[in-house]
């Protein structure tokens, strides 16, 4: 899809949803890109210091664990504890 201005995709009543079989890209060039909801899920995404199994709640889906949201210097996101610095104890293996 191309357009020299802007162009807008809808649904008033219904699902918007997109995929592919490999990269999925979003760009702006000189804007940005908003993610404008009450809620924004990203399930698989890595965590610095993953919830060991032994711990309560480990393997309840229900369970909300509380995280900050970390970014690798190459743009790859990951989840760090809440408190302290948003770094990763391995970010070699977090952000490849």
């Amino acid at each position: 899809m191309h357009a020299a201005q802007s162009i807008a995709i809808e649904s008033r009543a219904g699902d918007i949803s997109a995929s592919c079989l490999t990269t999925f890209r979003l760009k702006s060039i000189a804007g940005s890109i908003r993610l404008d909801a009450p809620s924004i899920y990203m399930p698989k995404l890595k965590s610095a210091l993953p919830l060991p199994a032994s711990a309560p709640h480990a393997h309840d889906p229900h369970h909300q664990n509380i995280y900050q949201l970390c970014a690798c210097a190459n743009g790859k996101l990951f989840l760090a504890p809440p408190h302290g610095a948003c770094a990763a104890r391995e970010e070699s293996l977090i952000c490849r």
